[in-house]
């Protein structure tokens, strides 16, 4: 009540730190499950709440609250936090709240960061936030053509930057204007707002990749890949197709990462030689047909209506990453592997057969 209290006072400086002071304090004093549980689901309905403060020193407070239940608790937290992104909603003992765009997109924020914290630990809790994500909200409405045609051409001015000054094109300030540009994404238009939940699911995703051991992330691959596939070539949206892209990324450069470590432990004998797993299941995955789609993207021009500099951009970093790993010999390795596991399968068939 007293946290209720202060989050609906109008003194802002009475709005914010108590929430996560509260909470720190509070770690101790709950011993029975059923209480705990139900004391930190209300202190994270109370929290949730306040990130649809407009004053940010009141919604940062609420972010580092989250954050510090996500510490006490990641495996009552993360899967919460995870479903609150997908639904839209929040449902305590103390009511039922409809999350606002705002407020789904600063939860996304607050789990990216609460990955980032947990380190290895995260291969524990990463099935549970996967498993909600899962069903990812497909595009409610797509964009009508007007406005389709004006974020195209909005887009495309961005990107190209270019000045008055024929000379300023292509010179090096330009470039570098340019590919700033291309990192930071451009503007995000009105009608584009809601699609922001639906990419935030695919970057909390992409950051999953980077944390989770290969073996448990390769479970995965198969839908990582559908899902990057049908979001670059089906998806009207560029937030989400921006996020595909990089989702692709992640995965070519955790493949990468496979090889770079086989090839510091071969001098090595103590150490455990690696089985490719991540690579075995992305080849597995119809990873040939990622790169087709990867290609097609990134080849498209400005003139094409569903033409985004800083998608093509994401889709060339990432062939870039699969070349790279290519000549590692990183997909090879993986065939051959898989071919080895098959014959295995089959000898003894082979042997009944005989």
């Amino acid at each position: 009540e007293e946290i209720n209290s202060d989050a609906q006072h109008t003194d802002l400086k009475a709005r914010g730190p108590l929430v996560v002071d509260i909470t720190c304090s509070s770690r101790s004093k709950r011993t029975n499950t059923e209480e705990r549980n139900e004391w930190m689901n209300r202190i994270l309905y109370l929290a949730v709440g306040s990130l649809a403060d407009s004053e940010s020193y009141v919604y940062l407070a609420a972010i580092q609250t989250i954050v510090a239940l996500v510490d006490m608790d990641p495996e009552f937290v993360l899967p919460r936090m995870a479903v609150m992104i997908r639904d839209g909603s929040i449902s305590s003992s103390s009511g039922y709240q409809e999350l606002v765009l705002n407020q789904r997109i600063k939860i996304a924020e607050s789990l990216l960061f609460a990955i980032q914290r947990r380190g290895d630990a995260l291969d524990t809790y990463g099935d549970m936030i996967l498993a909600a994500f899962m069903r990812i909200p497909h595009q409610k409405e797509k964009p009508n053509e007007n406005d389709r045609l004006e974020i195209h051409e909005a887009t495309r001015e961005y990107f190209n930057c270019a000045g008055d000054d024929e000379d300023e094109f292509n010179s090096d300030e330009w470039m570098e204007d340019r590919r700033r540009r291309i990192q930071t994404g451009g503007p995000i238009f009105e009608s584009e707002e809601n699609d922001l939940v639906r990419a935030s699911c695919i970057l909390v995703i992409s950051e999953l990749i980077t944390k989770l051991r290969p073996e448990i992330a390769s479970t995965h691959i198969p839908y990582f890949v559908k899902l990057a596939i049908d979001a670059l070539l089906l998806d009207t949206s560029r937030p989400v197709r921006r996020a595909a892209a990089l989702l692709c990324l992640e995965v070519y450069k955790a493949a990468e990462n496979e090889i770079e470590i086989a090839t510091k432990r071969k001098n090595n004998v103590n150490d455990e030689e690696v089985d490719f797993t991540l690579t075995k299941a992305l080849v597995a995955s119809d990873e040939e047909a990622l790169n087709a789609t990867l290609l097609d993207v990134s080849r498209k021009n400005e003139k094409e209506i569903n033409w985004d500099g800083a998608t093509a951009s994401r889709c060339r970093e990432a062939l870039d990453c699969r070349t790279r790993s290519c000549e590692l010999g990183a997909f090879t390795a993986a065939k051959v592997l898989i071919s080895h596991e098959k014959q295995k399968m089959m000898l003894p068939v082979l042997s009944i057969v005989k």
